[in-house]
This record gives structure tokens, sequence and C-alpha cells, in this order.
């Protein structure tokens, strides 16, 4: 199924948190005797906690037993006008804790209290409070505060957050850059001169010793600058601009407005003769119906000079409705897994009861209720706070056979999820005749009714100008391409033939085309004979890549004429480095059909060439064994364990993926692996590395980095999607539970294919003609084609989530459905070949 509202998808943050933690010393970290910035009231109440902490290795305990005790951040100067965000974490031994913000006004006058839900979980349990501009507009200072009754409590993170965006970007007037350098000139980076036609650098100086950078108005610089447009945040209803001027005559300061047909109107006001100091100025006003950009100007009116600081320009949006939405893996769960769901709303309740889930089967009956527990936000009082509070809904408790949905309801607002089965053999029984069928569609120098003709016919030309007949394999991508690396096709025949050798009867079971072979039987032999054809005489190993480039985007069948021997014949690299892998491929190749001489035979000799050229690794820890597999040759034996000891001692970050399932993979089969303790070691440190990387709200290994224990540098996505580690992840625990028996190590690659299979921050299932909501639409030359304007390709698995393009240093959740940008949406053969690996390790449906 397609959902066809999906198509580039970022989340856009409107009144999130974007502004700096407010709060010092958040995480209690630094300090003496005593934490910096914080106090505790009475003294002997509070304790300064070295274990246990939520972030880093410290947190504020509190004796909640003592009347009115409580940890008091240092004062904070409040902003107007401004919304503001409370929140932290927060641990009970026996006690209840919550945390609140106290606005004051002029003489200290109280003007507003915000307080976040209790809490008395005995594990670290995220509270939140959000506060409109509207409350706090009098006030002019805030302090935070922790509090606790009844009992022991600890408190971590405390972050007091401003809602409404500071639009102007570079405040501090840096110089922009020039390469590798700043400008000579000082000439800030994101303001200009006006008009646009005034060539002199905007100055930048210090109107005093204390003053600061400040820009300069007036000759030998301009008398007019602009800072540059930015996008007006949906639903603003008011940009309120902020900055210091110090004048010798008169000046004006503006919000000046722009639509679609560009200038719309400045609200400006004037400021006189500042008598030597800088003087604070404010200037409010609601944008024009149609404003989508918004920028300040700063004009010399009268006199020689004027200094201004720009300090901010706020826009407050009005409280959204609330919204949430409840993510699931939408293929299903196994009966005797974990089974969680990841819940998102855009706002707080004010008590954590007032979160709950359901599970309800088909016929609407609720089957059990729970309260959702609170995992945060995601860079949370950052530019890239992707938006959104997120609940964890765990109901593993559910084990009967079934399709059900979650649903949720957080502060009166309800959502509920797509439905999804719990059975035995789920995932494979929903996936694995997809996973080969991609694979079939991509099929190049051959027929694809309903696709394409017979395209490629003529493929190569080698480098000295002679023809090989290097016709058929599989397209790479979105491309035509064919293109020759261990992850490509050697991988993904050696998924296509291990996931038939380990659940032959069910795949003989599926003959579609009804030429008394199975289909997946055919799809092997398809990519084989091409394999085989790319073997290079002249040096034993294989030919490179065939390929054009990205350039052609008409049809298949159209791009050469399909007669070898002529000028358009697409070329071929002479060489390709890495053999082992397809040795690996051939091998078990050899072990799906009646007469697999040829193939054992070629992967006997592609192996040779491989021991000269790769040494002992991964890729030929997995050409041995299945080569000692095929043949029962001990001398493979030896090897495939000279290898395993090799990979065995590598970094357990770096063993992971192919690596550490080749190891697995010799563990479950090799005679006494599995006794062995440095084998088992490695398995494990490898392991608890991963498991360790699955952090909350979505726990994904795949494309993340950063340190999960610092708060302000939480895990981020990748640039590109993650879909590779994600797969061969998968297939690695999977490999890894059947060497050492670990049902921790098979729920770790479950949970990683969740990721995949719609539990992500966009609700997309991630192989397209399976779950509720696949991708619109994806980055492949398929959409030229009628009838596939979408460019789907049934069982295609994107690159996945990434970052979006124009803003890679924001981490950002991002699919892109519009321009196809390839980075999320482009299909990918290599994924499809970890995934079949990881099908060859998993149980077949009931």
């Amino acid at each position: 199924m397609r959902h066809a509202a999906i198509i580039a998808i970022i989340f856009t943050v409107c009144g999130s948190a974007l502004g700096a933690n407010l709060v010092a010393n958040p995480s209690a970290e630094s300090g003496g005797a005593v934490p910096d910035s914080w106090r505790a009231v009475p003294a002997a109440a509070g304790t300064w906690c070295d274990q246990g902490a939520r972030f880093g290795e410290k947190s504020l305990g509190l004796d909640g037993a003592q009347l009115r005790a409580a940890w008091r951040s240092d004062t904070i100067p409040a902003e107007s006008p401004q919304g503001y965000r409370l929140s932290g974490w927060i641990r009970s031994e026996g006690g209840t804790g919550w945390i609140e913000a106290r606005f004051l006004g002029a003489r200290g006058r109280l003007v507003e209290t915000v307080r976040t839900p209790s809490a008395s979980d005995a594990a670290w349990a995220y509270v939140a409070a959000d506060l409109s501009a509207s409350s706090v507009r009098e006030a002019g200072s805030v302090s935070v505060v922790c509090r606790a009754e009844q009992g022991p409590c600890f408190f971590d993170g405390v972050r007091l957050s401003p809602l409404d965006r500071n639009l102007l970007r570079n405040t501090e007037l840096t110089p922009m850059r020039l390469g590798d350098q700043d400008d000579p000139a000082g000439t800030p980076a994101g303001w200009h001169a006006l008009p646009e036609s005034d060539s002199r650098p905007v100055a930048v100086a210090e109107p005093s010793p204390d003053a600061g950078k400040a820009l300069r108005l007036g000759t030998p610089g301009p008398d007019r600058v602009a800072s540059y447009l930015v996008d007006l945040p949906d639903g603003a209803r008011l940009c309120e601009m902020t900055a210091q001027i110090l004048s010798d005559g008169a000046a004006s300061y503006a919000i000046s407005w722009f639509g679609p047909r560009g200038w719309m109107r400045d609200d400006a006001a004037e400021v006189a003769e500042t008598g030597g100091r800088l003087q604070e100025v404010t200037v409010a006003a609601a944008p024009p119906p149609g404003a989508n950009r918004v920028r300040v100007t700063f004009s010399l009116l009268r006199g020689e000079s004027a200094f201004v600081k720009p300090m901010r320009l706020v826009a407050v949006t009005p409280p959204g409705a609330a919204e949430v939405e409840v993510f699931v893996n939408q293929v299903g769960y196994e009966p005797d897994g974990r089974k969680t769901a990841i819940v998102a709303s855009t706002r707080f309740p004010a008590r954590l009861d007032d979160a709950r889930f359901a599970v309800v089967d088909g016929t609407g009956a609720r089957i059990s209720e729970g309260t959702l527990n609170p995992l945060g936000r995601v860079h949370e009082g950052a530019p890239d706070d992707w938006g959104r509070y997120y609940w964890l809904a765990d109901f593993s408790d559910l084990r009967e056979t079934g399709t059900y949905r979650i649903e949720a309801a957080i502060a009166g607002e309800g959502a509920e999820s797509f439905p999804f089965d719990v059975a035995r053999g789920v995932i494979f029984r929903a996936t694995a005749e997809l996973a080969y069928q991609f694979l079939y569609y991509q099929r190049c120098g051959g027929d694809v009714p309903g696709w394409h003709g017979p395209c490629h016919l003529d493929d190569g030309r080698l480098p000295d100008g002679s023809h090989v007949a290097l016709a058929g394999g599989w397209h790479d991508a979105g491309d035509y391409n064919k293109w020759m690396y261990v992850e490509g096709p050697p991988l993904v025949l050696y998924g296509l033939a291990s996931a038939y050798a380990a659940h032959r009867d069910y795949f003989d079971a599926i003959d579609r085309d009804a030429n008394g072979r199975a289909d997946l039987l055919d799809e092997i032999l398809w990519g084989a004979d091409w394999l085989m054809r790319m073997r290079n005489p002249a040096t034993g190993g294989l030919y490179g890549s065939v390929s054009t480039g990205w350039s052609y985007w008409g049809k298949a069948e159209r791009e050469t004429d399909n007669i070898p021997g002529n000028d358009d014949d697409r070329p071929v690299a002479d060489e390709h480095p890495a053999v082992a892998v397809a040795a690996a491929a051939l091998a078990k190749t050899a072990q799906c059909v009646d007469d697999g001489e040829s193939f054992l035979r070629a992967a006997v000799e592609l192996e040779a060439y491989a021991k000269e050229k790769e040494g002992q690794g991964a890729d030929r820890l997995l050409a041995t064994v299945a080569l000692w597999q095929a043949t029962g040759d001990d001398a493979y034996l030896e090897q495939a364990r000279a290898c395993a000891d090799a990979v065995a001692k590598g970094d357990p970050k770096g063993r992971q993926g192919r690596a550490l399932a080749a190891l697995a993979l010799f563990v479950a089969t090799a005679p006494g692996a599995r006794e062995n303790q440095d084998y088992r070691r490695a398995i494990e440190e490898s392991l608890a590395w991963f498991t360790g990387m699955q952090e909350q709200p979505f726990p994904v290994v795949a494309g993340r980095a950063g340190d999960a224990q610092d708060m302000e540098e939480p895990r981020r996505v990748g640039e590109w999607g993650s879909h590779m580690g994600l797969t061969s992840n998968a297939w690695a625990g999977l490999a890894c539970a059947r060497a050492i028996g670990s049902q921790d190590a098979a729920q770790s690659a479950f949970t990683e294919l969740d990721w995949m299979f719609g539990l992500n921050p966009l609700g997309l299932c991630m192989m397209d003609d399976v779950g509720s909501r696949n991708p619109s639409a994806y980055h492949h030359r398929y959409f030229d084609y009628p009838g596939h304007r979408d460019g789907a390709v049934p069982g295609a698995i994107p690159n996945g989530i990434a970052r979006p393009p124009s803003r890679r240093d924001l981490d950002l959740p991002y699919f892109d459905s519009i321009t196809r940008d390839p980075t999320s949406s482009e299909p990918w053969i290599p994924y499809t070949g970890y995934y079949l690996s990881a099908l060859a390790m998993m149980e077949q449906a009931d």
C-alpha cells in the first residue's frame, strides 16, 4: 500500500524549543564543594550525587522528608515576548519530585509559576511543561526550582529553553568566510548594505571598550544595513525586534516584511541622539497577510555615525493544536519478542497518568491498557529539535496471534496506529517473496514484462576496445549501472542462495511463472550466470563495473542499440579488487542446484585469488566457510578458523554488520567453535556495543553517532539513509543469536527492523508494497515509465531517513518524495542482499 500524502517530509518546528538551555550546569557536572549555579535550601536537604546519573556522572539529590526542601538555580534573565519550556529528569527512592520555574517581575513580584508533572518512578522519568509568552510578558527574571516530598528524589538534565525562536543569525557579527579564511575586511556573515547596489562592505566596530562588536552605519561604510531574509515560521502572529543603538544624530530600526512578490511593508521606529551610550530599543508588529519572509533593517538618518548591536528578532507563535501520532512496526511482531510502539505528541500532559495507551484487536475490543513512559525530546533546545515529545508503549505481554492496533491518548488528544500482526515468523512470511521479487524487476539484459523491454544486450566494452558478453545481472539502484563492489552483486547472490538453502521447502512452493522451478532459484541462476561471465580470464579475478554513469534518464531498452560490437556498448572496468564474497556466493549457489560443479569450480578459483589479495578478513571467512560446507574439505575449515581468529581480535565497534555475521556463522557451524571463549567474548563484546547504541526514543543503531550520555549531543541520524547498516546489523544480530543462543541478540536484530518497517519518526514502512504507509515516490528511472510514475518497485528498500540535503548540519528526520533526492529515496540492491541474508537466519512462518 502507498500513502499519497507522504511527500518530502521534514519535521518543521513551529513554537518548538529552538533556543539554548538557559540553566547553567544543567546536569550538575561542575562544581567544587557544591554544584555550580545551584544551592540547596536548606543546605542539609540537598546532596550532590555521583552515582546513577541520567547524564554524565552527577545529579542533584533532595530529601523530600524536609518541608519546603529544594534545589534552586541561579537567577536567569527573562526575555519578552518569549514562551518557555521547562523540563528535566527525575528518579525517586520513595518520594515524589517535580520541577518549577518561578518568573519574577519588578521588585521581586511573582508573575507566574510553571510546574512540571510530578514523578515518583524508580527509573529516570522525563517531565516537561510549556509556558506561553503572554503568561510571562511582565517577567524580568526566572529561577528554576527542584522540589520533592515524602522521600528522596534525584534530578538531572534540568532545562529551561525559549520556545519562540530568534530568527536573527550571527548576532555576534563574526566575519564571513572566504574559502578557509575570515574576510580580511571583517564583513559580518548574514548582513549586507542597502541598497544592494552599494558595494561598500558592512563595517563592524566597537563603540566603547566594554560594548563589544556592533554594526557601524555611516561613511566610509553604508548608511543602511539589513540582515539576510529569513523564512517566517508558519502561524507567527507577532515579531519583536530588539537591538542596542548608539547614535550621534538619529537612526531608525525596522522589521521589513516580504511576500511571494517581494517587499510588502516596513514597521519602523526612530531613536534620537543617545548621549554617547548604547540604548536598547524594541519594535513589535504583526506580519501583513501573505508575508512569508522577514528581515531587520537599520538606517542612519542624521549625523555622522551610528552603532547597532542586533540582539534578537523573535517570532511568537500561538500554541498549535495538540497532535498525537503512533508509530509501530507495520508488518508485525514475534509472539515471544519485545513489542513496542513510539507515541509522539506536541503537548506534555499536566499529569503523567494522562498519557495512556491500549492494545485493540480487530473487533475493536481493548485487550490491554497501560501508561506511556516519557522519553523526552530529540535535540531539545536546539535548532534541530524534532518538534515532538516521545513516549514508549511496551506491550510485550501480548502473545496471542492476531491483528491489532495501538490506541494512545495524551492530555485528551488521541490517535491510533496502523494495524500490525502478531504471529510466529510474521516478518519472514510478509517479506520473503517481496525481497527477491525486487531483484526480478531490477534485471538487466532481459525483458521484464510491464516494466521494460530487453535492455543493454551489448554490455560491455573492455578498455582495449574489445567486447565481452556481459549482458545480464541487475541494475544497481534507481539507475541502470551494474556496479561491481562487495556489497553489490556478489553479496546479493550470497543472500539469495543463503535464503534458499535455509528455507528450501518454503521457496520451492512458490513458482508463479510455472516453469517447474522455484522463483527464488530462477533469480539465483540469473545472478550466478552473470557473475560467472564477470570472471576475468586474464587475471583470475573479476571484471569491474559496467557503467555509463548517471546522466541517462530514459527507458532502459533505449540507452544502447542492444547490438554488440559498436561504440554505444557500455564500458566495463578492467578489474575489481575484491572477490572473496563472490567466491562465497558461487559456493552457496552450488549447494542450491543439482549440478553445481561449474559454480563450485569458479568459487574455488576465486577464493584462491582472494587468498593472495585479501588476507584473513571477514569476507574470506564467508568464502572459506561456504567452500567448506560445499566441499567437506577440512583445509577450508582450517583457513576459516584462521580468518575467524583475525576477525575476533578486531575492535568491537568495527566488528559489526558483515564482519560480525561472518564470525557468528563460523561459530554456529564449525566443530568446537561454540566452546571457544575468544569467539564468544568477541561476539558478546560486539553485541554489548551494539545494544548500547540502541537508545530511545527510536532504538536503532544504523547511521547514528554521538555520545549517548551527553544531554547536549544525542545520537544523530546519518547524512545518508542508514539501511546499509540497518540490514547488515539485522543479519549480524540474527546470526549471533544462532551462534551463542542469545535471545537478546535476536531481539536487537528485530529492533533494527522495527525502524525499517515503520517504527521511525516519519511512520514510513521502508520496504515497498508491505505495511500500510510506504513512501509515495522513489528516486528511480522507472518513474519515466507509464504506470510507474511513482518509481516504486515492489520489495524495494530505499536509502532511508536522512538529514535534509539543504541543511546537513540539522539532524532532522527527512525523506524526499518530491525532488527524489537519492540520499533518502533511492532503492539500492545491497540492502536486499543483506536483508535476504537476514531472512536466512529467521524462523519460517508456522
